[in-house]
């Protein structure tokens, strides 16, 4: 079964994100993805150009 290109993302980062990590989120939308790696980094940053979508 092939994967979905958010699973291979966050396999991906994964791989090179540690404890230590800062990492933005460019594209925070509903926040899935912020709320996956925040506890994986040291700090992260999520802005969203759509301020529709940032609550």
């Amino acid at each position: 079964m092939m994967q979905r290109p958010l699973d291979m993302s966050h396999q991906f980062l994964d791989t090179i994100l540690d404890a230590n990590s800062i990492l933005v989120d460019a594209t925070m939308g509903n926040g899935n993805d912020t709320l996956y790696f925040a506890p994986k980094v040291k700090s992260l940053y999520a802005f969203d150009v759509q301020k529709k979508l940032c609550r």
